[in-house]
Parts: C-alpha cells; structure tokens; sequence
C-alpha cells in the first residue's frame, strides 16, 4: 500500500493504511460506547458507525472480513478510542488523512469495563486504514506532525486474495504498540512493519525522487509475508471466495 505514499501534494507526509471490524459484541454494547469524548481534543470528527452494510464499513460480523478490535490488558489509558476509516473516501488514496472528515467507525472502548472489544466488517476490495487514540495521541492538526493523519501507530489494507496488511510507524515513530493476526500470520511492531531509515526521525513518509525515508521491515516468509525492505508488502489478507466468509483478523490496541 505504501507505493501510493507519494500521491499526497505539496510536501504532505503520505503514509500507507490498513483496516478493522467489530463483531456482535458491537451490537450488544453500542449504545455503552461513547462516540465522541476522547477524539474531541484530537481534531477528529465523530464517526459515521454503520450497523449494517450500507457502504464498505460497518460495525458487525457479517463482512466479507472481519476484524475483531480489543485493548491490550497492560495498556495505561482507561479508556482508547478505535478509529477506521476508508483510503478511497473521496477518491483513490485521498483518504489517508482524517483530519476534517468523519471516519467510517470512531469508538471509545475502556479496560474497565464491557467495551473491551469490537467487531468491524469490511467489503471485499476496500482500502482501510485504523488505529488507537489515546490520552496522549497528538491532535491532526499538530504542526509537529503534518498532514492530517492519525499521529499514532495505524495498520492498513486493501481488503482482497492479494491485500497485504502491514503496520506503520511512519506518521509517529514515538506512537502505541499495536498488533494484527490473519489467517496466514501477523502484523505488528516487530513483523511486516513500516519504519523511517533515520532512527531519530520523529515521523516520515517522503518519496523523494523515486527514493523513500521508510522501508518495510521483517516481512520475508514465503508468499504469506512479502516486500522486506521495499515500500510496498506486508502479511497476506486472505481470501473470503476460496477459504470461506468471512476471513477473520484479531488486533490488539496497546500498550
């Protein structure tokens, strides 16, 4: 997903994304979930939060994959807010950034309580993108961080048999730990992970000439994990019309 990073204009960070589904738990607690609370701080609308297949997201279990969202049990905040959002909105990869828009999915889901977890539903070929956000989750619209994006650790996808899930540290190398387990393997903090070439950076993204400042990093497994050291791989999707509806991921938000 990251070889469409440059489509960003004039200097904006572009970062690659991936995505996520609550199951129906989600029915069960929606009406627990604060909506709004913890993005209102962090330049981040309220979320559209379909319940039913009505565009390529929505909350349930039902999707031609699912992405089952839960909170590290060592994870500091009380309570983090889960959002998921499509690449595509407006326009192939014009939605990487989430700033002045409203998500498809933005939950607060809390440790202390029933909301420990969510299912999110996807449609077979929709580029998706999520992540945590947390108490302190730099807001859009910090100058530190430009481009609109989600100032933490996200995953994304393009949800199909030759999608590749991947994680990325890009837009905040200081960002929360998250993990993603397929059918096939995983994506986290230590595999198929997108990191900056500088070690100090605090953030990158930047194809310059044909030359990126990040690169994937321990993906290398076969067919099941490609793209080591390139800007473009990750861990493979699955497919829903040879192993069955819905393909099912697990991700973990923290600590």
């Amino acid at each position: 997903m990251h070889a469409s990073l440059s489509l960003l204009a004039l200097g904006a960070i572009v970062f690659p994304a991936i995505l996520a589904a609550p199951s129906h738990d989600a029915h069960r607690h929606l009406h627990n979930l604060h909506k709004r609370d913890t993005f209102s701080d962090k330049g981040i609308e309220s979320g559209t939060n379909d319940q039913s297949a009505e565009g390529n997201i929505w909350l349930g279990d039902d999707g031609d994959y699912v992405v089952e969202y839960s909170l590290s049990p060592d994870i500091e905040d009380d309570k983090v807010g889960l959002v998921v959002w499509d690449k595509n909105a407006g326009g192939p990869y014009t939605g990487m950034g989430i700033a002045g828009r409203h998500p498809e999915i933005a939950l607060e889901m809390s440790k202390n309580s029933d909301n420990k977890s969510v299912s999110v539903s996807f449609k077979y070929g929709t580029s998706a993108a999520w992540g945590g956000v947390y108490s302190n989750t730099p807001p859009t619209t910090d100058p530190e961080f430009p481009g609109g994006h989600l100032a933490d650790t996200w995953q994304e996808t393009t949800w199909s048999s030759t999608g590749r899930v991947d994680t990325s540290t890009e837009t905040n190398t200081g960002g929360h730990a998250i993990s993603g387990k397929g059918p096939h393997c995983g994506t986290s903090m230590t595999e198929c992970v997108f990191k900056c070439k500088d070690p100090n950076a605090k953030y990158c993204g930047k194809i310059v000439d044909g030359v990126a400042d990040y690169e994937l990093h321990k993906c290398n497994e076969g067919n099941t994990k490609t793209g080591e050291g390139t800007t473009d791989g990750g861990c493979l999707a699955g497919d829903p019309n040879t192993e069955g509806k819905p393909v099912k991921w697990t991700v973990v938000l923290g600590p």
